[in-house]
């Protein structure tokens, strides 16, 4: 696991806690070469500016089977937004609780994404909202149960899809919607 841009006491206990968890902390020289080479890597990017949503965009961009969760210093809906859109699996409070973050990344682990109920909502009632009105009621309805959350797995067995079909699909809608 490479823990990437943050700062060295936080990223202290970070390190004792994901230690504590079962993972394996390390901060890479170059964490895109690392990326690259490392199977099953699990990417931990601290956003603090644009440019960090940048880096976060390359590394998502290099890792192959694993997963990239972002910490965000501004944890606001856009923020949240512009994670997502970049390629985060995941995202979480820079200031939340360490068995927090160590609770996303495995989250993110398994597929399924966790969100404060208030981005939730504040996403899902912003300025995205109008984005959603041409979206059958069908999968309107997958969105909500997502976000209620059921994981991607029970939604494509309740509707008959493969997980990976599933992914497919809402891959299909999540591009529809920008």
């Amino acid at each position: 696991m490479a823990v990437v841009n943050v700062a060295p006491v936080y990223r202290r206990g970070l390190f004792d806690v994901l230690r504590e968890r079962g993972y394996i902390p390390a901060e890479p020289a170059s964490v895109e070469d690392w990326a690259t080479r490392t199977s099953h890597a699990v990417a931990l990017i601290g956003v603090i500016n644009r440019e960090d949503l940048l880096t976060l965009r390359r590394i998502a961009d290099k890792v192959r089977d694993g997963i990239v969760v972002g910490l965000l210093k501004d944890p606001e809906p856009p923020t949240y937004v512009a994670g997502l859109l970049v390629g985060a699996d995941a995202l979480v409070d820079m200031d939340a609780s360490a068995e927090q973050i160590a609770r996303t990344i495995e989250a993110a682990c398994r597929h399924e994404v966790l969100l404060p109920c208030r981005i939730a909502l504040e996403v899902a009632r912003g300025p995205h909202r109008s984005q959603f009105l041409s979206i059958d009621e069908v999968r309107l309805n997958w969105l909500r149960r997502l976000a209620e959350g059921t994981t991607v797995e029970k939604l494509a067995r309740d509707v008959g899809y493969s997980r990976r079909a599933m992914f497919r699909q809402l891959e299909l809608l999540y591009r529809e919607m920008g």
